[in-house]
């Protein structure tokens, strides 16, 4: 993730044009702006035709939208307007947007203000638009405008961004300033990212005609044409992907998804219904396919189950790839909350926030990198002195005067059953434990066999999506998923205003207070058992910073559950590999062979979600929507190497590196 992002700097001119101060070009007027972004980017790529034409099966009905340069969103509410239009409800809208330099919360909520001056129709979209806008964080951001209209907006330097893309685009919205001005928005590397990313066939469309952009864009396979521009600009052009040039080969062939076979069908069937089981099925049953899913103990049964649940995020120092994919998975999981619990008219947050206490030398010092880094802006985290601490808590704390924590702003505790139900509804569910299945092959669906209370069944879907925990080891090549034991309290104890969290924590339950959690690695036979043992654990951890919070409290009730656990503490999401290519294919890592290697080749048709350990109701809803990403071809909501952290075959690939054998 790229340093603090320095918002755009505006003039207002006359109090009707905005311009850029660092291009001195201008976003839009309002006597022609709309017009104007109708004329060159809708109907430069004919897209009330080609919104008109989709099929209705979930891969024909995807449609995807890549621009360069979101500006002030004018362009992507004339785009969702255009789609609202189409005269039918078949499909998806998928839109991804790059902003190297974004406008402020503030300037872009004045920017939908006079947009809707200019231009009623657009109203209600830019109030929608203007509430689901960002902050200011470098990375990818995933915005459900509409139930079939999703923005990906990434914000940082389109160099770095775009070539970490993943998307199927159908149509381009050339929309940066001018190649005068912005050079680095039209350079060759940006093109060729332009015709990666791009369909057969693929069209874009910008205002400029400037030769570079021409050369540039015909030299990555495009043809272009010259054609009349809008008001005082003679000319635009458009484009059309003729002759696509083939993928380069990435150094990591046993992580790329060249060769993952999509359905055309649109049933799924998912065994199981925890949090992953749910995510899955929210994500995809928005994404158009009809869901199915099996548990053998029911919904939310497991760590889902238990009585209340920390939305947190994993804060780690420097700008690694996990730092980078914790922090998206917990900004997208509380956006995913709040449309939720709109939806659904129910509180699944039960307080906001957390004050995360630093009691060691440790964690003094990573709260300073913290605070000196700039992860998150000020509406998110703020960094506080232990006297406000003790103050914010409302309790008396064992902690070092000198020290500084953090106080989390957003996210906090949730009530996990709520959170599991409300991504189900509408869902049918039936309890049952998966026993084999066979991968599609050409022509066939996925086989599968379940067991049932009322005995064995066989059917066929087109997806099989694996959500179980360490039964998983079941059907994988090698037993990489462990289990881990952990054990909470609720105590008969007035609750803190928002979770305390220390290593141990203390979150509200309701009228009480809910303390924990245990960790002890067990086989992943072991049934979870509760113990007096644990609780008087979680109750002096708690006592040793708390002072006199949970000791002589009365105990409500306790709960064991079993984590499913990683190696590398990572979940595990993606399709599941042909492990017989694999063995093969890679052979030569054994014996450290440089070369180019083939991309990987998967069972047809069947994905796995695991191993999320104590962090799976922050992991789980955003590694299923790269997943659903996967399957239905749409904009992937983060950079490749996202998929590559999670991927199903990573173990595989460090065993043969170090020449292991499974």
């Amino acid at each position: 993730m790229a340093e603090k992002l320095e918002p755009a700097a505006l003039t207002w001119e006359a109090g009707t044009v905005l311009r850029s101060v660092q291009f001195g070009d201008i976003y839009f007027s309002d006597s022609d702006g709309l017009a104007e972004t109708t004329h060159v980017f809708l109907n430069g790529n004919d897209l009330a035709a080609r919104f008109c034409a989709l099929g209705s099966e979930p891969s024909e009905a995807v449609f995807t939208i890549g621009e360069l340069g979101f500006g002030t969103g004018l362009n992507i509410l004339a785009a969702w307007q255009a789609w609202q239009a189409r005269g039918h409800d078949k499909g998806h809208l998928h839109l991804f947007s790059i902003e190297g330099i974004p406008l402020h919360t503030d300037d872009f909520a004045k920017a939908q203000t006079k947009i809707t001056e200019n231009w009623q129709e657009l109203a209600p979209l830019c109030l929608q638009l203007q509430a689901l806008y960002p902050p200011l964080v470098p990375g990818f951001h995933t915005l459900r405008l509409a139930d079939d209209v999703t923005l990906v907006l990434a914000f940082g330097d389109v160099s770095t961004l775009l070539p970490a893309m993943t998307a199927r685009t159908d149509a381009w919205f050339l929309d940066g300033f001018s190649p005068a001005a912005n050079p680095a928005m039209w350079s060759e590397d940006v093109m060729r990212e332009i015709a990666r990313l791009s369909t057969d066939g693929a069209t874009l469309a910008t205002f400029t005609v400037a030769g570079i952009v021409r050369r540039g864009l015909v030299a990555r396979g495009f043809s272009v044409e010259k054609r009349p521009g809008f008001g005082r600009k003679r000319e635009m052009l458009s484009g059309r992907l003729e002759h696509p040039h083939p993928s380069p080969v990435g150094s990591a062939s046993w992580y790329s998804t060249e060769h993952l076979t999509r359905s055309k069908g649109r049933n799924v069937t998912i065994i199981g219904a925890g949090i992953a089981g749910a995510s899955l099925a929210w994500h995809l049953k928005r994404a158009g396919y009809d869901v199915t899913v099996y548990d053998k103990q029911g919904v939310a049964s497991g760590a889902s189950g238990n009585p209340a649940g920390l939305v947190l995020p994993r804060l780690d120092l420097g700008h690694t790839q996990a730092a980078r994919f914790y922090l998206t998975a917990w900004l997208y999981t509380v956006s995913l909350i709040r449309d939720l619990e709109r939806a659904v008219h129910e509180q699944i947050l039960l307080s906001k926030g957390e004050l995360r206490l630093s009691l060691t030398a440790e964690d003094m010092a990573k709260i300073t990198g913290l605070e000196e880094e700039n992860l998150l802006p000020e509406i998110y985290m703020e960094f506080v002195s232990t006297p406000a601490a003790a103050a914010i808590s409302e309790q008396r704390l064992s902690v070092p005067e000198e020290a500084r924590h953090m106080l989390i702003k957003d996210g906090g505790t949730v009530d996990p059953r709520r959170f599991v139900y409300a991504l189900l509804q509408s869902i049918p569910i039936h309890q049952g434990t998966l026993l084999s299945y066979v991968p599609a092959s050409t022509g066939a669906p996925v086989r599968v066999q379940i067991e049932t209370p009322d005995g064995n069944i066989s059917l066929n879907t087109d997806i099989l999506m694996i959500a179980t925990s360490s039964e998983a080891n079941a059907f994988l090549e090698q037993p990489y998923l462990g289990a881990s034991l952990g054990q909470l309290d609720v105590i008969d104890k007035a609750p803190p205003p928002r979770a305390i969290t220390f290593g141990p924590y203390a979150a509200p339950a309701g009228q009480h207070t809910v303390i924990g959690a245990t960790y002890e690695n067990i086989s992943v036979e072991r049934l979870p058992e509760t113990s007096s043992a644990r609780t008087a654990e979680n109750i002096a951890a708690i006592d040793a910073v708390l002072k006199g919070f949970a000791r002589g409290t009365p105990l409500i009730r306790s709960r064991a559950s079993t984590r499913c656990v990683t190696v590398d503490q990572h979940p595990v999401a993606g399709p599941l590999p042909d492990w017989e290519f694999f063995k093969t294919a890679y052979d030569g890592l054994k014996r450290g062979e440089r070369h180019i290697y083939k991309p990987a080749e998967y069972q047809n048709g069947v994905y796995l979600l695991t191993g999320l350990g104590s962090r799976g109701l922050v992991t789980a809803p955003y590694c299923a929507h790269l997943v659903s990403a996967l399957i239905s071809g749409a904009p992937g909501p983060g950079p490749s190497d996202f998929t590559n952290l999670i991927h199903p075959a990573r173990f595989f690939i460090r065993a043969v590196k170090r020449n292991a054998h499974f």
